[in-house]
């Protein structure tokens, strides 16, 4: 359930977490759903650079995509973060698309960030970087059939709105 919490009064409270969570919600205003005084959850969109190789059990040829379902994080800021404990994290896809290994892997990068100070900004950032390199996935990525029509209609339905934005 997402609460009606406005970035600049989280910016103005007296604890961190809110404080940082405030920030984070001015910068990410469009993509931001605040959950609680101290908890997020996070759209973040996956284009890498190079369009992602893509190949299916069923299906001879690889496809490319440029466009894939964006990665959500959900963070939690505990009572004792930053300085004694890091942000709890969770990172998804729908549908699952990236492997839970890379998901695991991500996740344990992402919280390695921390060192005692606010970290939300340098995860996101991490994760944005990581999406533009296509998470240095080995290509092509294989994937169940299931996920062939909603993967390139995600990438066709997408590059459709970014050349409609464009005009």
């Amino acid at each position: 359930m997402a609460m009606s919490l406005s970035p600049e009064a989280l910016a103005e409270s007296e604890d961190e977490q809110s404080q940082e969570l405030g920030t984070i919600a001015s910068i990410f205003s469009e993509e931001l759903t605040i959950l609680s005084p101290f908890s997020a959850a996070l759209t973040l969109p996956v284009s890498p650079l190079n369009p992602l190789v893509v190949s299916f059990p069923s299906v001879e040829t690889s496809i490319q995509l440029q466009h894939l379902p964006p990665i959500h994080l959900t963070f939690e800021l505990p009572s004792t973060y930053p300085a004694d404990s890091p942000p709890n994290i969770e990172l998804s896809t729908a549908p699952a698309w990236l492997p839970s290994s890379k998901l695991e892997a991500l996740k344990k990068e992402s919280l390695e960030l921390w060192d005692g100070f606010q970290v939300v900004f340098a995860v996101i950032d991490h994760i944005q970087q990581c999406a533009e390199r296509g998470f240095d996935l080995i290509a092509p990525l294989e994937l169940t059939d299931d996920l062939r029509d909603p993967l390139a209609t995600f990438d066709k339905e997408t590059k459709h709105t970014l050349f409609n934005k464009a005009r």
